[in-house]
């Protein structure tokens, strides 16, 4: 599931929609996440822009669910989409949009979870924890019924300590995380992206 609802106001525009090379960046999460034949669907949440970012994922794999409280929080949206999962989900992967996914790197962690697929997994790229996290589907309940009072999913993290695994990658993209124009800039060049397409860092 790919949260997209928030403001991005940090950032200046909506993550979502600003340019990954020939995509969106959400449509770049869902095309990335859809190619992997372990991915029976994609849910994208939905809030701020809602519009735009579903006219964004035209002709992509994926399902929107709108959340209309994303204001309150991370886990509003976060509970949205596990309730939107099936019951007898083998696990649930949880991205944000603004955490640019690597085909490579995500490969990397869908194989440690193939090979513990009752647990939690997490990539760990040269000792650092990065992004995104699969939990086991016996914990879509738990992801459910998240709030950000309790810290949204570090709060199943930590109740379920004992569940928690690493898969280790080469790739730093991991690491990545989109909250500044500046680190915009920086994980662009890591992607080995143009910077024609680039919106002024103004935003719009």
């Amino acid at each position: 599931m790919v949260l997209a609802a928030g403001r991005s106001e940090r950032f200046g525009s909506p993550k979502p929609l600003i340019p990954w090379g020939d995509l969106t960046l959400v449509a770049h999460q869902v095309r990335t996440l859809a190619s992997l034949d372990e991915v029976a669907e994609v849910i994208v949440v939905t809030g701020h822009r809602a519009e735009d970012v579903r006219a964004a994922l035209n002709g992509l794999r994926a399902r929107t669910v709108h959340n209309p409280d994303y204001a309150q929080g991370r886990a509003t949206s976060v509970a949205r989409a596990a309730r939107a999962l099936p019951e007898d989900c083998d696990g649930v992967l949880l991205v944000s949009v603004d955490q640019p996914l690597h085909p490579d790197a995500l490969a990397d962690l869908v194989a440690g979870w193939r090979a513990a697929p009752g647990d939690i997994v997490r990539p760990l790229h040269e000792g650092k924890h990065g992004h995104p996290v699969i939990f086991p589907g016996d914990l879509r309940a738990e992801l459910a019924a998240v709030d950000d009072a309790t810290e949204g999913p570090r709060a199943v993290v930590r109740r379920h300590a004992d569940r928690l695994r690493d898969a280790p990658t080469t790739y730093p993209h991991v690491l990545l995380n989109l909250n500044t124009r500046a680190a915009y800039d920086a994980a662009r060049a890591m992607f080995g992206l143009s910077d024609s397409d680039a919106p002024p860092a103004s935003g719009a």
